[in-house]
């Protein structure tokens, strides 16, 4: 998996002065982030930050979304975010408990949304490591769904138009991705 900027960013007096302040969607959530980290590893910096108020706007971004990125840069890792839906340590049998199984179906695709969403904001925001963070996760969970069951097509159909509406011809993730195109 790709190390994030904290494993590898060397820190001086500079690192610790007047973040970057980050507002995103609809509902402006703000979040303030030191300026070196943002640096080391979002290459659309120079193109999204105001420079005279130190002020980036994503007002088409979801911030559930942004905290994985946030959680990511600071922290390391994504499933570190209470925000991540996490679902690897539950074990239910379609068998056993049909409507359990059937709130894990929905759970899972809404894992499946939500990385794919992250992969958009990575393409965003210039940051490769963490597009190579996220499709890591996205091809483990697609392994554990097609072990579980045949969700994969739902998952497609889902995620399909998003894919294609905000990734480049060349994106990595229609290449990684079992998707063709309309």
């Amino acid at each position: 998996m790709a190390q994030p900027p904290t494993k590898k960013l060397k820190t001086s007096i500079s690192s610790f002065s007047q973040p970057i302040k980050i507002t995103v969607g609809p509902s402006r959530t703000e979040f303030h982030i030191p300026k070196d980290l943002l640096q080391s590893e979002v290459s659309q910096l120079p193109l999204l930050l105001d420079t005279e108020s130190q002020t980036i706007k994503l007002p088409r971004e979801d911030p559930d979304v942004f905290v994985l990125f946030a959680t990511w840069l600071t922290r390391g890792s994504i499933e570190l975010c209470f925000e991540f839906i996490n679902l690897d340590n539950l074990n239910v049998s379609p068998t056993q408990d049909t409507k359990a199984a059937a709130a894990l179906k929905t759970q899972r695709l809404d894992q499946w949304h939500q990385l794919v969403n992250a992969y958009i904001l990575g393409d965003l925001l210039g940051s490769v490591a963490f597009k190579n963070t996220v499709m890591d996760l996205l091809v483990d969970k697609a392994q554990v769904v097609a072990k579980e069951n045949k969700m994969a097509a739902e998952m497609q159909h889902r995620s399909l138009s998003l894919i294609y509406d905000s990734t480049e011809a060349g994106s990595p993730l229609r290449r990684k991705s079992s998707f063709s195109p309309r």
